[in-house]
């Protein structure tokens, strides 16, 4: 999160920061590492929840995966993990302040929208 929006601060400010194209390739490199380990992180998480097999969290977990908050669940996984990725395998896509820009925008998004499928699923069990 933090690099996305040091991305969105460095395209919308360029004359103060100093950023060029390959200060946006480096950048572009790291969010493309950070996807990565995100990715792994949510599926380490998935994989920690059925393997502890606790009825509370596999419930919760169940819910967010095939109930009704599987949609968000693949709306989180192609905008923060997916699509970065694919983007962001190309350089001139990663020198590109614009569409580094749009793709930071894109991750602080779908960060957000992942802190919401956490905690509301199991809100909404818990009551």
């Amino acid at each position: 999160a933090g690099l996305s929006l040091l991305l969105l601060l460095c395209a919308f400010r360029p004359s103060e920061l100093r950023f060029g194209a390959d200060d946006f390739a480096r950048l572009g490199c790291f969010m493309l590492a950070f996807c990565l380990l995100h990715g792994y992180f949510l599926y380490a998480q998935t994989l920690t929840v059925w393997y502890g097999n606790l009825p509370a969290e596999v419930g919760a977990m169940r819910e967010r995966l095939t109930g009704s908050f599987s949609t968000l669940f693949w709306i989180i996984v192609a905008v923060t993990i997916a699509a970065p990725i694919l983007l962001l395998i190309f350089r001139p896509v990663r020198r590109s302040p614009w569409a580094s820009t749009l793709i930071a925008a894109a991750v602080l998004i779908g960060l957000w929208l992942e802190r919401v499928w956490i905690v509301l699923p199991a809100r909404l069990l818990s009551h």
